[in-house]
């Protein structure tokens, strides 16, 4: 079981005989300073709301694969570029961004059997 909280929302997701993890975040302002240490990838020309919102789907995605791995944001993967992705895997973690209607970033992480199928 993982859950997840930010603002007023609230996330949990469960499953059974797979690792995983999900995370939310509301938009927030990035500074180059955050961005470089996270690996948060925001291009010059995005305006300031596709930015903060680009910043918390990135920032989702690591969380969900840091609680994949039980290690919390000592372990986050900032060399990870996930922002260009809708999905994808990394050292045997499978993760997916998953839809809020631009309310906040949301992403599931799992560390499946190769027999298990997760779909989104």
């Amino acid at each position: 079981m993982s859950i997840s909280h930010d603002g007023t929302y609230v996330v949990a997701a469960v499953a059974e005989g797979i690792e995983i993890g999900i995370d939310l975040q509301v938009p927030f302002e990035v500074s180059p300073t955050f961005a470089k240490r996270w690996g948060i990838y925001i291009p010059q020309s995005t305006g300031s709301d596709a930015a903060r919102m680009l910043a918390a789907e990135q920032w989702s995605v690591k969380e969900a694969i840091s609680k994949v791995r039980g290690s919390g944001i000592v372990d986050l993967p900032h060399k990870l570029d996930v922002a260009n992705e809708r999905r994808g895997r990394s050292d045997g973690i499978n993760w997916i961004k998953l839809d809020s209607n631009n309310a906040f970033g949301l992403a599931i992480a799992y560390m499946a059997p190769t027999s298990a199928v997760v779909s989104a």
